[in-house]
């Protein structure tokens, strides 16, 4: 597959005369774009199209190539994009060039990241047009327009509607746009069918059409230049992992937000009317909460201290999703009070709820249940989590879940707004989600139920080679949903938890002695199955062995059992078979260790390991320190002297 960077140029800018060579933060500022394009990797040809000799010169200078210049019939004020794409991409054809895919890069884009770029390129293996794009500030459906002097609201029916109620829109960024040649000219746009989005975050993009535009531009950009040279030369400050005391959990921030667009790139694709909420009990390390708050995500909690601990790290009540089969009242409260999503799992929460809309009789509630349905007629040939099938939700079969919904709509304030379905599947597959889907349409028909969300909750496999993932289970549930379902009006809730952090999560330990036992070799390691598998169901752990110094030079050993720090007989983690010897110094780093660990690893014989964050710039970021006695004796009382 053969690609081209195509830079469109022109020269004669109105509002900002030469703009597109004027000079930004030191340099031309097409510079940026023709850099970001060669960085890429991802283009066989990366050229300027302009119809005037200085540009041309600047982009030469800059690495880019100028084979032709453009005509005078795409040069003009209302000359569109498109048409200058067909004339560069048909003057290559003339010349015996073609190329099966490009990319339309602006001139003024000094935001565009060669990553970015190598991102979108990629999706084209896949689909036929990306165009990156950022999510509005402030919803566009709150907007006002001007009539006779006077604010009119342009889309009244919005006016009272909650935030979080309102469909997500999303606005070009205006940096590039990639396609396959063949669909552009078979619709003569970029702007075909099968088009997705690369999302941006508000700090990569920036409008630059006015001399204020510029100056705002030229702060912002200064600013994180000025981030990414600090964390750069402040070189202890810097990820070293061979610096750092083990055992300790190690998070790469580039891998977790990797996954976080995985997910949001499949629910833009497939269902674009959705809520991300992440699981708290998986892993409720602060630091982790606090990046998918800023990432948009809500926080699903199942206890009075997960969701006061999701408030503190400043998650609104309205951003709660408040599940569980045991629930505080007072939080039960609050959350619906506060317009968060509460999914019903017990005898006594409709009473609750009855208490509540009586208490606010002018107050409209809307409450979700979990619903409770056995699957395996559905698929068979499934294998349950339990052979008695979940015990979670309201019963379908024996009439519970239709008595709750019942006494739902039988309270004049209170509507029943979502259903929440949870998959009890040890395989985990598409197809175990597809007949959740269909529980859910089968519910909503039957109880004639119009919902503003169908909640599909979590367990999805996420990081495991040969196992699917979002970009499999999203389009899943959506084929499934949009039979019944409107897009527009219910939303597409996942609740996703390990998937989310395990692939980013590594536990690093040290061997720390070697020993030989009649015939067992035996190497100990300063971590231990506690911090990785405390309820001791695993036989094997997903790890990688990194030898100090040469692995080639060592004896070649049949059998090393790799036993963690305690005391206990059953901290065996796993052989190596037929392998180089291990030595004191050598380090055993366990993979995809992100879920079910940090948050369930006891205080025993040692205490909590650190948790360090790479960031994305390459830093390193402390996001808990190792507990100490100090820790331990917190809330901890004894009488001295006795």
């Amino acid at each position: 597959m053969t690609s081209v960077a195509i830079i469109t140029a022109r020269g004669g800018s109105k509002r900002i005369p030469g703009k597109n060579i004027k000079e930004f933060c030191g340099k031309p500022i097409i510079a940026y774009s023709i850099s970001a394009a060669i960085e890429s990797g991802a283009f066989d040809e990366v050229m300027v199209s302009t119809d005037d000799e200085a540009i041309a010169e600047v982009a030469k200078k800059a690495g880019a190539k100028v084979p032709f210049m453009r005509s005078n019939e795409t040069s003009g004020d209302f000359a569109t994009t498109d048409e200058v794409i067909a004339e560069v991409l048909g003057a290559y054809k003339e010349r015996g060039i073609e190329f099966d895919r490009f990319c339309c890069i602006y001139p003024t884009a000094p935001f565009i990241t060669a990553q970015r770029l190598s991102e979108a390129m990629k999706c084209l293996e896949t689909h036929e047009s990306v165009t990156p794009v950022t999510q509005f500030s402030y919803p566009p459906q709150r907007g006002f327009i001007i009539e006779n002097e006077r604010l009119v609201r342009k889309y009244p029916e919005f006016a009272t509607t909650r935030s979080q109620d309102l469909e997500k829109l999303y606005h070009d960024s205006g940096q590039f746009y990639a396609c396959r040649t063949d669909a552009f000219f078979r619709d003569n746009t970029t702007d075909v069918d099968d088009m997705v989005p690369v999302i941006l975050s508000e700090d990569e993009v920036q409008d630059i059409d006015t001399f204020e535009d510029w100056r705002i531009a030229e702060e912002k950009f200064k600013a994180l230049r000025a981030k990414k040279e600090r964390a750069a030369s402040d070189e202890h400050r810097l990820f070293d992992d061979a610096s750092l005391k083990t055992p300790y959990y190690r998070i790469d921030e580039s891998a977790l937000d990797a996954d976080i667009n995985m997910l949001k790139t499949a629910l833009e694709g497939s269902w674009n009317n959705y809520i991300c909420s992440y699981s708290v009990k998986t892993n409720s390390l602060p630091w982790l909460l606090a990046h998918f708050r800023d990432n948009g995500f809500f926080a699903e909690v199942v206890s009075k201290e997960e969701y006061e601990l999701s408030r503190k790290i400043g998650f609104r009540a309205s951003d709660i999703i408040y599940n569980g089969p045991i629930k505080d009242k007072d939080t039960f409260r609050e959350v619906l009070l506060n317009g968060g999503l509460v999914n019903m799992d017990s005898s006594y929460e409709p009473e609750w709820l009855k208490e509540l809309a009586e208490g606010c009789p002018d107050k409209t509630f809307n409450v979700g249940v979990m619903v409770n349905y056995d699957i395996a007629k559905l698929i068979p040939d499934e294998v349950l989590a339990d052979e008695e099938g979940s015990r979670f939700g309201y019963c379908y079969e024996n009439g519970e879940l239709e008595k709750v919904i019942n006494k739902v709509k039988a309270l004049a304030n209170v509507r029943v707004a979502g259903l929440h379905l949870h998959s009890s599947t040890k395989s985990r597959s598409t197809e175990a989600y597809k007949a959740l889907a269909k529980v859910a349409v089968l519910v909503a028909k039957e109880y004639d139920l119009s919902l503003d969300y169908v909640d599909m909750g979590g367990g999805y496999y996420g990081g495991v080679e040969g196992k699917p993932d979002f970009r499999d289970y999203v389009p899943a549930i959506a084929e499934v949903l949009s039979e019944y379902f409107d897009v527009n009006k219910t939303k597409l809730v996942m609740e996703p938890g390990v998937s989310m952090v395990s692939s980013s999560f590594n536990f690093v330990t040290s061997v720390i002695d070697t020993k030989d036992v009649r015939e067992h070799r035996y190497v100990i390691i300063d971590g231990s199955r506690v911090n990785m598998n405390p309820q001791v169901t695993r036989r094997w752990y997903p790890h990688r062995l990194e030898y100090k110094g040469k692995e080639t030079d060592r004896a070649l050993i049949p059998s090393q059992m790799v036993c963690g720090a305690t005391c206990m007989e059953y901290d065996r983690m796993f052989p190596v078979e037929n392998a180089a010897e291990l030595k004191t110094g050598d380090r055993v780093v366990f993979t995809n260790a992100g879920g079910y660990t940090v948050c369930l690893t006891p205080l025993f014989i040692h205490y909590f390991p650190a948790v360090y964050v790479k960031k994305s710039d390459g830093s390193f970021y402390e996001a808990r320190s190792p507990w100490t006695n100090e820790e331990f004796m917190m809330r901890n009382h004894f009488q001295e002297g006795i």
